[in-house]
């Protein structure tokens, strides 16, 4: 985490993009999951 306080904006934006998107993958996989798990 202490590196983080030196990271630059650009890299804590680009971390967050990064973030939701891992976010809404996990997302879908749960409803491919669930779609799955019904047929």
């Amino acid at each position: 985490i202490k590196h983080l306080e030196n990271a630059s904006e650009e890299e804590i934006a680009k971390l967050r993009s990064e973030i939701s998107s891992l976010k809404s993958q996990l997302y879908q996989a749960k409803k491919d999951v669930r779609a799955i798990g019904k047929i």
